[in-house]
């Protein structure tokens, strides 16, 4: 799942250093210096970028010395992050804080930074953790985000309006590789007009009901378990209608897909079945032989 820093071009280290702010940023550029590697293209951009929107408050400073930058040295903004990065991301950014790890000896100027190294390194491997660990039925995140590239792009644009109806406890996770395979879809398809996305204004079954065949079995049951998950809620917010409208202001039923989100699942059950009856038929004809 861990990705070669090598994929993550000139847009991509951009969007990724551009998360963090300046004194981040100023930490990152130290533990390039002490791994002696130079920082990258992204990197300097999105720095000089940031150094000047902050000019006014760097005017007047003492010299900022090298232990001033070790002393100031802080990345818990990226420990923050782990979460929300995509794998690429996550890997560009642990390698040169690992190697820092393995470059620091306890008698250098930059061992007061190890505990800080230290902490990110259990945060990181928590998080590897959590990525290796089962969404539904075995699926990892990389089957998440495999089953996501085989719907369209205007279908995973419009995927909240079932995602935000869920109760799944990685939803989070979810999500974010969701973004990841429309972006990829986005960068894919983002010269043909036929793929335009501005005429896309609500929520329509058809647009997934038409990428149903693409899915593998174990996929369409992780499919039908979110929609699912997603119909009984909208019920619930149906059968007590009432109550929404005394606690939510300009509440209006009508604007909630509880019509469409039966359609999809309806659909998806009567695709399930389709294939469990062509299966039934194919081991028929087997036995006859």
């Amino acid at each position: 799942m861990v990705k070669s820093n090598s994929l993550l071009d000139l847009d991509g280290q951009k969007k990724l250093f551009n998360r963090y702010n300046i004194d981040t940023l100023d930490s990152i550029d130290l533990i390039y210096d002490i791994i002696g590697e130079n920082t990258p293209i992204g990197f300097n951009i999105i720095f000089d970028k940031k150094y000047e929107e902050n000019r006014d408050n760097f005017e007047g400073m003492n010299e900022y010395t090298y232990g001033t930058r070790v002393d100031n040295f802080n990345i818990s903004e990226i420990i923050n992050s782990l979460e929300d990065l995509s794998d690429e991301e996550f890997a560009y950014i642990t390698r040169p804080l690992f190697k820092a790890i393995s470059t620091i000896n306890p008698n250098d100027e930059e061992k007061t930074i190890l505990p800080k190294l230290a902490e990110f390194q259990t945060s990181q491997s928590n998080e590897v953790a959590k990525r290796f660990t089962p969404i539904y039925e075995g699926m990892l995140l990389k089957d998440i985000k495999s089953f996501f590239l085989k719907f369209s792009t205007a279908a995973l644009e419009s995927f909240d309006s079932i995602l935000d109806y869920t109760n799944h406890e990685r939803l989070a996770d979810i999500k974010r590789v969701r973004d990841e395979a429309f972006e990829s879809n986005k960068r894919k398809y983002q010269n043909n007009p036929v793929t335009s996305l501005n005429n896309i204004d609500a929520f329509k079954f058809y647009m997934f009901a038409g990428n149903l065949d693409k899915l593998n079995d174990l996929e369409l049951d992780f499919f039908h378990d979110l929609v699912e998950n997603a119909s009984m809620y909208l019920d619930c917010i149906q059968e007590y209608s009432d109550y929404y409208k005394e606690e939510i202001e300009d509440f209006n039923l009508e604007k909630y897909p509880i019509k469409q989100m039966k359609e999809l699942l309806d659909t998806i059950k009567k695709e399930k079945e389709r294939r469990i009856l062509e299966k039934a038929t194919a081991n028929e004809k087997e036995k006859t032989k």
